[in-house]
C-alpha cells in the first residue's frame, strides 16, 4: 500500500520573552493580544509577552506524515524510535499511542512499559499510578492515617459546646448581641493593650471563655451598608496596592456570613472578567466572589514567588475584613496562570482554605513534593483530556498520590474532547453543589507541613517560629536540579524524593492527651491550643522529636484568642492558649 500523502503547511510559533513557546495560527493580533488557534482551543497572550512569531512546520502534522510512512507491519524498534520523537516534542498523547504500538508488538518491551508506568510486582506487570502512592506512604510514617477521637473524646467536645449555647440562650438575645458587639470591638482594636483590658472585662462579668469561642465563630467584620464592586488591599511590606473585584450576594435574601471563592486570573486575562464570569454564584447561590489583580503574575505567568503567593493571601486577608464572610468556607479558584497557582498556594497555605478548585492546569513537578501538605483539603480539579500531555500525567499522579496513597478527598475531572479551555457555564454548579459540602477543620487530628520559609510553615495549630541549620532547598525555585535520565515519571519520582529530603518539615499528632511533633531544620515550633484539640481540664503532654517538651496544664486565655483574631482577621482560628517550645 502506498504511503499517504501529507501536505504539511508553515505555521505560527509563538516566542514569549522568557522562551516559551506556543504552536498554532495567529487569527487576531491587534496590538494589545495576540488570539492564536492551536489545535484544540484558543488561546489568548498578552502582546507584551510576546517576543517574535516564527514560521515552521506544526509538530503534530509532522508527526502525522511520520506515522502515515509506517507501514502496518512496522517492527516495535520503528513506533519506538517515533515514541521518543514525540517525547521530545512533548507530543505526550502521540507518544503514549507510539508506545501502545510498541507494546502490541512486544508485550514484555520492558523501555515501552516503563514509558506508560507499568512495573512488575510479584512477576506481574501492574499499572496503577497508585503505586507510587503506596510507596511514598510506605517510606513515610508521618503520612500514616490520624487516629479517630474516642467516642468519650467526641462527647466531651460535644457537651461543652453545648454548655456554652445553653448560657447563651438563658442570657437572652439581646445580651447575646451585646457580647457579640464588645467582642468585636474587641478584636478589631489595634492596640494590643486595650485589647486585653477588654479581655479581661469579660472575665469579670463572668462570661465563660467557651461562649466567647462560640461567639468568635459569627464574628463579621463588614460595614452592612456597604457594597462594594472592589475592594483594595495592600499586597507586600511597601504597601504597594492592587484591587480586589467582588461579587457580594444580597444581604437581605443571604444573610449571616457567606462561602468566598477567591478566583485567580489568566496570564493576560483582567480580574474584573474573572469576577464577572463567576457572579452568578453570587446572585443564586449567596456567595462572595473574590477576584484579585496579581500585579507580580499579570502578562509574565506563574512564577511561584512568595510575592505572588502573598498577593492572594492578602486579598482573602482583606475579604474577610471588609464582607460578610465565612472563614472556614473559603475555597481558592482559578484557571492556567491562575489554576497553577491555586495549586501552589493550597499547598503551601491548606489552612487557609476549605477546598481548592484548580482548573485547567496542573500539580507541576516543581510543587510535588508539598503534595502531602494537601492530606484533608477536599480538592476538585479539573482539565481538558487534551490537555499538555505532560501536565495531564503529573495531575493524575498527584490526584493519585492525594486519592488513593493518602485517603484524602481529591478529585480529578477530565473533560472530553476538551483542550486549555474554561467550561464555566457547565463546571459551576458542580463546583457549588460540591462546595456546599465542604467546611474546614480548624483543630485536625493531624497535620504536616513541608515549607522552605516561616511564612509557609504554619498549618493550623502548628507552625515554626525560627528555622536552624542549612538553608531549606526550595524545590518551587530550580533549587532541585532534575534528573537528566529515565522516564518522565521517574524522573518525577526522583525530583520528589530530593524536595522531601531538601525542605523543612513539621508535623504533628494528637492521640488523646499527647501531641507528637517531628521538626527538620526547625529552631522553636508554636503549638496553638484548643478544647477542640485536647481537654485543657486535663494534663497534656508536648513530645518533639521523641523527647518530652512540656508536661501539665495549658492554662486558657481569652488574650490569645482575641490576638489571634486581630492578627489575622480569620474568626475560624479560635484557640484559647498558645505555646511556644525550642527543637532540641
Amino acid at each position: 500500500m502506498p504511503a499517504a500523502i501529507f501536505l504539511v503547511i508553515l505555521a505560527d510559533i509563538v516566542v514569549l520573552v522568557g522562551g516559551r513557546s506556543f504552536e498554532g495560527s495567529v487569527l487576531s493580533d491587534d496590538g494589545s493580544t495576540l488570539v492564536l488557534r492551536r489545535r484544540h482551543d484558543e488561546f489568548h497572550i498578552d502582546r507584551r509577552q510576546v517576543a517574535r512569531v516564527e514560521k515552521a512546520p506544526l509538530s503534530w502534522e509532522v508527526y502525522a506524515a511520520k506515522a502515515a510512512e509506517l507501514e502496518p507491519d512496522a517492527k516495535a524498534a520503528e513506533h519506538a524510535a517515533l515514541a521518543k520523537w514525540c517525547r521530545e516534542r512533548k507530543l505526550i498523547h502521540e507518544a503514549r499511542a507510539e508506545w501502545e504500538s510498541v507494546l502490541a508488538r512486544e508485550p514484555e518491551n520492558a523501555e515501552a512499559r516503563a514509558a506508560l508506568n507499568w512495573r512488575k510486582e510479584g512477576g506481574t506487570w501492574v499499572r496503577d499510578l497508585a503505586l507510587w502512592a503506596a510507596d511514598w506512604v510506605k517510606a513515610d510514617a508521618l503520612l500514616a492515617a490520624p487516629s479517630v477521637p474516642a467516642p468519650e473524646e467526641r462527647e466531651r467536645r460535644r457537651k461543652r459546646r453545648s454548655v456554652a449555647q445553653d448560657w447563651l440562650f438563658a442570657a437572652g438575645e439581646q445580651r447575646r448581641a451585646e457580647l457579640l458587639a464588645q467582642l468585636t470591638q474587641c478584636v478589631m482594636t489595634g492596640d494590643a493593650g486595650a485589647r486585653h483590658e477588654m479581655a479581661a472585662a469579660f472575665r469579670s462579668d463572668g462570661v465563660p471563655i467557651a461562649v466567647l469561642e462560640l461567639l468568635a465563630h459569627q464574628l463579621d467584620f463588614s460595614d452592612p451598608a456597604a457594597a462594594p464592586d472592589f475592594i483594595e488591599f495592600a499586597w507586600n511590606a511597601a504597601g504597594d496596592r492592587a484591587p480586589c473585584f467582588l461579587a457580594l450576594p444580597d444581604r437581605k435574601r443571604f444573610p449571616g456570613p457567606r462561602p468566598v471563592l477567591v478566583t485567580m486570573h489568566v496570564t493576560s486575562g483582567e480580574a474584573r472578567e474573572r469576577r464577572d464570569r463567576f457572579a452568578s454564584l453570587a446572585r443564586q447561590s449567596g456567595w462572595i466572589v473574590a477576584a484579585p489583580h496579581s500585579p507580580p503574575n499579570f502578562g509574565n505567568g506563574w512564577g511561584s514567588t512568595e510575592a505572588e503567593r502573598r498577593v492572594t493571601l492578602a486579598a482573602l486577608d482583606a475579604v474577610l475584613r471588609r464582607c460578610p464572610a465565612d472563614p472556614d468556607r473559603a475555597f481558592i479558584n482559578g484557571s492556567s496562570m491562575g489554576g497553577n497557582g491555586a495549586w501552589e498556594i493550597a499547598m503551601l497555605h491548606p489552612d487557609r482554605w476549605a477546598g481548592a478548585a484548580p482548573w485547567i492546569s496542573g500539580a507541576r513537578v516543581r510543587t510535588m513534593p508539598f503534595l502531602a501538605n494537601l492530606r484533608g483539603l477536599p480538592i476538585q480539579a479539573r482539565v481538558g483530556a487534551l490537555e499538555d500531555g505532560l501536565m495531564l500525567e503529573a495531575t493524575r499522579e498527584a490526584a493519585a498520590f492525594l486519592r488513593d496513597g493518602l485517603g484524602s478527598p481529591a478529585s480529578l475531572e477530565e473533560e472530553p474532547d476538551w483542550g486549555h479551555g474554561d467550561k464555566d457555564e457547565s463546571w459551576l454548579p458542580a463546583f457549588a453543589e460540591w462546595a456546599a459540602a465542604q467546611r474546614r477543620d480548624t483543630c485536625p487530628a493531624a497535620v504536616i507541613q513541608r515549607f522552605v520559609s516561616v511564612a509557609q510553615s504554619r498549618h493550623h495549630w502548628l507552625a515554626a517560629e525560627t528555622l536552624r541549620g542549612a538553608a531549606p532547598l526550595d524545590p518551587t525555585r530550580g533549587d532541585i536540579p532534575v534528573s537528566a535520565t529515565g522516564t518522565e515519571a521517574e524522573r518525577r519520582r526522583d525530583y520528589v524524593k530530593k524536595g522531601r529530603d531538601g525542605t523543612a518539615l513539621l508535623a504533628g499528632r494528637v492521640e488523646g492527651q499527647k501531641i507528637s511533633i517531628e521538626a527538620r531544620k526547625v529552631g522553636r515550633v508554636t503549638v496553638w491550643f484548643s478544647d477542640e484539640l485536647v481537654d485543657l481540664d486535663r494534663e497534656v503532654i508536648v513530645e518533639i522529636n521523641g523527647k518530652k517538651a512540656f508536661s501539665g496544664k495549658i492554662e486558657r486565655r481569652l488574650e490569645d484568642l482575641v490576638d489571634e483574631i486581630a492578627a489575622t482577621g480569620d474568626a475560624g482560628r479560635v484557640y484559647v492558649a498558645r505555646k511556644s517550645f525550642d527543637v532540641k
